[in-house]
Parts: C-alpha cells; sequence; structure tokens
C-alpha cells in the first residue's frame, strides 16, 4: 500500500489554464470566407468580407457577428443600420468599412477560435468600439430620446 505525502498532492499535472474565450475574441476582427461562414454567394472564388466579434455568450457556445463591407449604403436613410469604420493599426482593415449591426449573425464560438489564427485582422481601438455603440443606440432610437 503506497502512503501520500503531502508534496505528492501538488504535483505539477501538465495541464495548463484555458485562455479566457470570450477576451480573446470580444472585438476582434476577422477575414471570414463569404461561402461558408457568411453563407453569401461568391462574386469571385474565395472571397470574404471582415466581421467584427461583438459579444461571446460561452453559456451557448455562440458568438454574435457583424459583417462588414467595403461599398456604403446607396440610399443615405440605410446608413442608421451601419457603423463605419476607418482603418487603423489596431483595426487591420484596408479601407472604410461598414458593418452592419442590424443584422447580426450567431457563429459557434469553436469556429471563430479556428479562425482566430489565421483569419484574425485586428482588434477594435476603444474609438471603434465607441462608433459601434453609437450606430447600436441610434438603431433603437437612444440617441432621439431628450435627456
Amino acid at each position: 500500500m503506497k502512503q501520500s505525502h503531502k508534496d505528492d498532492q501538488y504535483e505539477q499535472t501538465g495541464v495548463q489554464d484555458q485562455p479566457d474565450k470570450a477576451r480573446m475574441l470580444l472585438h476582434s476582427i476577422y477575414e471570414a470566407p463569404d461561402k461558408s461562414f457568411w453563407k453569401i454567394p461568391e462574386k469571385e472564388p474565395n472571397s470574404s468580407h471582415p466581421g467584427i466579434c461583438w459579444h461571446v455568450d460561452q453559456d451557448t457556445g455562440k458568438a454574435v457577428m457583424f459583417k462588414g463591407t467595403s461599398q456604403q449604403p446607396k440610399k443615405a436613410r440605410y446608413l442608421i443600420s451601419y457603423a463605419v469604420l476607418a482603418p487603423n493599426e489596431s483595426n487591420g482593415l484596408d479601407a472604410t468599412t461598414y458593418f452592419r449591426v442590424d443584422e447580426p449573425r450567431l457563429p459557434r464560438v469553436r469556429q471563430l477560435e479556428l479562425m482566430h489564427h489565421d483569419r484574425l485582422r485586428g482588434s477594435l481601438a476603444a474609438h471603434d468600439v465607441a462608433e459601434i455603440e453609437l450606430a447600436l443606440n441610434e438603431l433603437k432610437g437612444a440617441s432621439h430620446v431628450d435627456g
């Protein structure tokens, strides 16, 4: 029969802590394939659009993503549905990008984890986050309330 020692209870197992997925993915910008991720027809083979991970729900294993495009909406009344971000060092965008905040996509967190390694473009700077929040508030009508 083996006796236990106090030192044996604290042996290292070699298991590393899991990264905080929400912190890793939140406010990240990915270059997501049109056909397999956004489920839209490809204009050309292997085309893609940027997307922002806005929220991560680890309980359901889903994330909230907003799809971006470099094309400005043709009618000004549709601009309320978009957050407009200029490229900067942090976000990794190539051009001014319009993110559609009224049509969130709900991909699996696991899918974003896989994209994090080879499709990460950057992350939102504080002023980018403020721009998205402003667009969401305008969409809800919060900017039309007198305070």
